[in-house]
């Protein structure tokens, strides 16, 4: 009984703790990210589609064998940045999605 009564006090503090905590690593997270040359493909073909109105066809490149087959990528990518022009729409997105 007296542990029920432990937890019902103390739960609102722990809980906005441990979101305050989380929220901070994810913005130390977000903050420290480095851009490598997959992710500014998928950004070159998401703004390709977005702004010009060509979608592309295939993938990213790979080193050995040409290009990955499949447009989707840049259909998630490009497809946000027509509602909402900023780089964050396609992460907006895939965080919605999951």
């Amino acid at each position: 009984m007296n542990q029920d009564h432990f937890l019902n006090r103390y739960f609102t503090p722990f809980y906005m703790g441990a979101l305050l905590i989380g929220t901070l690593l994810a913005v130390i997270y977000a903050n420290n990210q480095i851009l490598t040359g997959d992710q500014t493909q998928m950004l070159d073909k998401g703004y390709l589609g977005a702004y010009q109105g060509i979608w592309q066809a295939f993938g990213n490149a790979a080193s050995a064998v040409g290009n990955v087959p499949g447009s989707l990528s840049a259909v998630i990518v490009g497809g946000p940045l027509v509602l909402w022009d900023s780089p964050w729409a396609p992460m907006a997105l895939l965080i919605a999605l999951s």
